[in-house]
This record gives structure tokens, C-alpha cells and sequence, in this order.
């Protein structure tokens, strides 16, 4: 069991979806290298365990001004992992306190999709599930701003996005802090499945007893987004032929 943790010149934490991921950063040293300094990486190979979990608890509880951020998939899947490490999985109710609320979301997220992206062809299978309905109000999104509406049990969000985020009838391609953006290609389709995980995530982010907070906003957009352009992409999607160290380094310094 760790007792104690020897941070040295440590000036973030990444928590990684993936085990991929992890090895490649890991084999490029990039927790060396950074430009943000030396930092401390991990992964809980998807969704994490109780000892991934508490051993970021403890790396919080021992040093609660670094920051910690979370790396996961633009998916369903990759913000309720995400939110298992923030606040804890739906069904971990009897487990001790070993969340980490204060991890902040680094990526990927909308606004780190290319800039020209149509939206993808829609499931053959109803959007449906019970009384919860995933509603698009407009089939072919405006330059300017697209809104999905999410209606379950009564509840109605809307989500505004600004041009910046989406813009499907952009043809030129824009750079992100003058890196270039992930190719469409490497954009796919949300399964039914994928559309049946979102629609119960939000629903559980809507039914928190404990009320919603900033984070709980911007998950619930970024799930809305997806919904209606009916696209997800992985961690992969923003690497420059293999290496992400340029996108990191201008998230973790910028």
C-alpha cells in the first residue's frame, strides 16, 4: 500500500482513458519533456478500479494545488469514465470517499473536431428509449449555432453552440493554437448503443440529488453536441502522425 508520495518537481497530473495512449506517451517521455514541466501520468485501462481510484484520491488529498486532468475519448463512454474518477460510478454507492472532484476535463471535446465536419449518417433504429427522446430541431445545423434539445422525465436543456465549435458547412480548415485539428477521417459514427449510453448519462447527471454544477453543464452540452451530429472520436484523433505532444503541450501550458 502507498503511504507517501515523493512529488519532486511534479506539476500535473494526466489521467489517461487509455493504455495505448499511456504507453506511447510513456515510451516518448513525455512526462519528462513536457513543456508544462514534470508530471505524473496515469491510466486505469478504461474504466478504472477501487486502486486507480484511490491512488489518485490520495495524489489530491496530498497535493491539492496540482492540477489534475482528465485525457478521454470524445464518446459517451470516454465522459462517464471520466466522471467515475470525478464523482464515482452510478452503482459505487458503498465504496469509502475516493473521489477526485476537482479533475478538470482537458480533452478531446467538440471544439477539437475539424472545423468541416458534416454530420454523420443518423442510426436506422428510433432515437427512443421509454419516456426519454433525443430531439434534433434543425436536420442540417446552421453556421452560427445548432441547439439539441434533451427531454427526459420532464426535463427540457438546451445546448447553444457557438461557430467556433460548430460549423458542418465550413470548408476551409482552421487550426487550434495553430496546431491543425484532427482529420475527418478519423471521426465515426455514434452506434445505437452510443446514443443509448448518452441519453442515460444525462439522465443521470439531471436526476444528482446534490444539484448540478459547471462541470455537470458542459458534459451535458458536450453530450447533446454529439447526440445531434451523431459523430464521436478517440484520443487518437488529435495526433500529429503518432505524436501529441504539440496538442498536450498547448493545453497544459495555454
Amino acid at each position: 500500500m502507498v503511504q507517501a508520495i515523493d512529488f519532486g518537481r511534479t506539476r500535473w497530473v494526466l489521467v489517461i482513458e487509455k493504455e495505448a495512449t499511456f504507453r506511447t506517451l510513456a515510451a516518448a517521455g513525455y512526462h519528462r519533456t513536457s513543456l508544462a514541466g514534470y508530471g505524473l501520468m496515469l491510466t486505469g485501462k478504461g474504466f478504472p478500479d477501487l486502486a486507480t481510484r484511490s491512488f489518485l484520491h490520495m495524489v489530491h488529498s496530498s497535493r491539492p494545488q496540482l492540477p489534475i486532468y482528465a485525457l478521454v475519448d470524445y464518446d459517451p463512454d470516454g465522459i462517464s469514465i471520466m466522471r467515475t474518477y470525478r464523482t464515482g460510478g452510478r452503482s459505487l454507492g458503498h465504496e469509502e470517499n475516493i473521489d477526485t472532484s476537482q479533475l478538470q476535463w482537458l480533452g478531446i471535446r467538440s471544439r477539437h473536431l475539424p472545423s468541416s465536419h458534416q454530420t454523420l449518417e443518423e442510426p436506422r433504429q428510433s432515437q427512443r428509449s421509454g419516456d426519454r427522446e433525443i430531439v434534433q430541431l434543425d436536420s442540417t445545423p446552421s453556421r452560427h449555432s445548432s441547439i439539441t434539445r434533451y427531454i427526459s422525465d420532464g426535463l427540457l436543456s438546451q445546448a447553444q453552440g457557438s461557430q467556433d465549435r460548430i460549423s458542418p458547412d465550413s470548408t476551409s480548415s482552421q487550426t487550434l493554437s495553430g496546431i491543425e485539428p484532427c482529420p475527418e477521417e478519423s471521426l465515426m459514427p455514434l452506434t445505437i448503443r452510443d446514443r443509448k449510453v448518452a441519453v442515460s448519462l444525462l439522465s443521470r447527471i439531471h436526476d444528482n440529488e446534490g444539484g448540478i454544477d459547471s462541470d455537470d453543464l458542459e458534459e451535458t452540452q458536450e453530450l447533446q453536441i454529439m447526440l445531434m451530429l451523431n459523430l464521436k472520436a478517440e484520443i487518437q484523433a488529435v495526433d500529429n502522425l503518432g505524436d501529441m505532444s504539440d496538442w498536450l503541450d498547448s493545453k497544459l501550458v495555454g
